[in-house]
């Protein structure tokens, strides 16, 4: 097995064993690796792909282990030229086929585009992860990161958090978890402690690059770990992309009231 993959068994065993949840329940568990590197030719004439997936295989009840299955792959395999050219989701013994098929795909479209602009400099990439399994009664934490380069000035990167609930493996909205009014005061200690990082940060590193001012700080992609609730934006969402993706904290007491707050028909 791969260094990855002894790393990713660790940490989805590490994970799971988190809380004081049955392990054999909920809406996905028993996390496997999956990788294909095909490194780009020094001629130039295939691509670099990284391909590493963690693949849910079993799941109570079975309608929400699906659930998470189709979230999942959709964020992993989806085409970020073509976003409604995404595989089906997989049985989990065909997950190393589509994604050589994936792989194959990707060459074949590469090849013809060096065959139709012989003279355009560099090799294109595409690097798929799965980067975080974490799983925090009652919530199940998934994210996926993105990077690739089809020519351009630069490659594109993208994080995407996959929250669930665990039980029933549907994706939650922060007015599932906070109620509509719970949501606004959310957005709003999230852009204060959005403004208190920044305001700290060096102004000589990209982490003190200043973010837009008609920036539109809406907090919808999520997480959760063991230190809380994270929200991540995107390079280029709130600010210039030198400063790269932009990452709060917030601790799950400093939100605790939000989530007492809300009542189950406002969610």
């Amino acid at each position: 097995m791969t260094s990855w993959g002894v790393l990713a068994v660790t940490l989805a065993a590490a994970v799971l064993r988190a809380g004081d949840l049955d392990e054999s329940v909920g809406a996905a568990n028993a996390f496997r690796p999956h990788e294909l590197i095909r490194k780009g030719r020094e001629d130039g004439q295939s691509p670099q792909i990284e391909y590493r997936l963690l693949w849910p295989e079993q799941g109570t009840p079975p309608e929400a282990l699906a659930r998470v299955r189709a979230e999942l792959w959709n964020a992993w395999a989806g085409e970020p030229d073509e976003p409604a050219a995404v595989p089906p989701v997989p049985e989990p013994a065909a997950v190393p086929r589509v994604m050589a098929a994936m792989a194959d795909r990707l060459a074949a479209r590469f090849r013809e585009f060096r065959r139709t602009h012989p003279d355009v400099p560099g090799v294109w990439s595409d690097v798929r992860r799965v980067e975080m399994v974490s799983r925090q009664e009652p919530w199940l934490s998934i994210t996926v990161a993105r990077e690739w380069f089809f020519g351009g000035a630069h490659p594109t990167r993208r994080i995407e958090h996959l929250l669930f609930d665990l039980q029933t493996g549907r994706r939650l909205a922060p007015d599932d978890l906070f109620g509509r009014e719970g949501r606004e005061e959310f957005t709003r200690r999230v852009r204060c402690a959005l403004q208190t990082a920044r305001a700290g940060a060096p102004d000589a590193s990209a982490a003190g690059v200043a973010i837009f001012p008609d920036a539109a700080i809406v907090p919808t992609n999520w997480f959760v770990d063991h230190r809380g609730f994270g929200v991540t934006f995107n390079e280029g969402e709130i600010a210039p992309r030198v400063a790269g993706p932009i990452t709060v904290h917030l601790a799950r007491d400093e939100i605790a009231d939000l989530l007492r707050r809300a009542s189950p028909k406002d969610r």
